[in-house]
Order: structure tokens, then C-alpha cells, then sequence
């Protein structure tokens, strides 16, 4: 569930990314794209709990999960329908202090997650839960970035940032997405 979470949102941001950066000007490509990754984000939380690779995480990552669906949700109706663009900055303000109350969450998550003395075998093979647990650490650090970004971006609004906002989208993006071909390449996560 992790892995679909992370490829989805990467691709949210790579196709918000070229909307901010005048690649295409058509609002309701990102809308349509924004619907599927909500659509995509909900089914997982629904049918997708078997798929978790950190069992002791289920519930605090399906509320993770459930905040990005919102703003998917709020990205897919400013596309299609054009309302208020800051209603997404101020969004963004509420995800990013969520992602940041998760950053601490997953880079505190072997102590947090076990018992003093005990290991948990889950994620990939015989590792622990720190290699996942950081990556999502990692991960939820890009996503606050992005949004604190999309907030000084939106809300006040500087339009001078959308350039800015834009390329911070496209390259972290990509590194999202390289984090995610890492846990599913299996590649030797024990240097995180």
C-alpha cells in the first residue's frame, strides 16, 4: 500500500508540476489525473489493508493516506470546475503540518512501533521496520516541502512562486518516485 501511495502522489505532482510550469494550459488534464489518484488512493484504503508492508501502521498511515485524498479531491474540483485556487492553499497549509506531525511519526518508528527488546521481521525480506519506516520519513519530508511551498504559493498569493513551485513539484516528483523503484526493486535498504 505504501508503494501504490508514494508512485500515485509522485504522479499527482509530476502532472501538477507541468500545469504550474505552462507546459499545457488545459486545467482539466490535471483534474482528470487528480480524480484517478483520489479514486486510486480510496481503493487502496478500502480494499488495500493486506497490501501494507508495516502491519502496526495500518491505522495512522490509512488517516495519512485519507488527508492526501482530500487534497487530490480538492486538486480534481479546481481542475474540472475552476473554483478558488486559494481553497488549495490553504489546504496545503493543513496537509503540510500533518505531514510534518509524520515526519516525526516514521523517523521515530522502530521506537514507536515495538516493544523495547522485540523486532519485527515486515517489509522486504528480514528487515526491519526502520529501512520502510525512513523512506516514508523521507518522503513525508518532500510532501511538506511541497506543500508549504504550495501554500506561500496559493494562499497569500505570490504568484512570482509558481515557477519555483513548479520545478520543486517536477524534481521532487521524481525523487518520490526513485524512493518508491527502490522498495520495489528490493535494492539493500540497510544503508537508510
Amino acid at each position: 500500500m505504501e508503494i501504490a501511495f508514494m508512485f500515485a502522489l509522485s504522479a499527482l505532482f509530476w502532472t501538477h508540476s507541468w500545469q504550474m510550469l505552462n507546459v499545457y494550459t488545459n486545467p482539466r488534464a490535471l483534474g482528470i489525473v487528480a480524480a484517478a489518484v483520489a479514486v486510486l488512493l480510496l481503493g487502496l484504503v478500502f480494499f488495500g489493508q493486506g497490501l501494507i508492508m508495516i502491519p502496526e501502521i495500518s491505522g495512522p498511515f490509512t488517516a495519512y493516506v485519507l488527508v492526501w485524498i482530500g487534497y487530490a479531491a480538492v486538486v480534481a474540483a479546481l481542475s474540472l470546475w475552476g473554483y478558488d485556487d486559494r481553497t488549495l492553499g490553504f489546504y496545503s497549509l493543513f496537509v503540510a503540518v500533518i505531514s510534518l506531525l509524520y515526519v516525526v511519526y516514521f523517523f521515530l518508528g522502530d521506537g514507536l512501533l515495538l516493544d523495547a527488546g522485540t523486532t519485527s521481521a515486515t517489509g522486504l525480506g528480514a528487515q526491519e521496520t526502520g529501512p520502510i519506516s525512513w523512506i516514508l520519513g523521507i518522503v513525508s519530508v518532500t510532501f511538506t516541502l511541497l506543500m508549504t511551498l504550495m501554500f506561500f504559493y496559493l494562499a497569500p498569493p505570490f504568484m512570482r512562486m509558481r515557477t519555483v513551485t513548479g520545478w520543486f513539484y517536477l524534481v521532487l516528483s521524481v525523487v518520490v518516485l526513485v524512493l518508491a523503484g527502490l522498495v520495489v526493486l528490493g535494492l539493500p535498504l540497510a544503508s537508510f
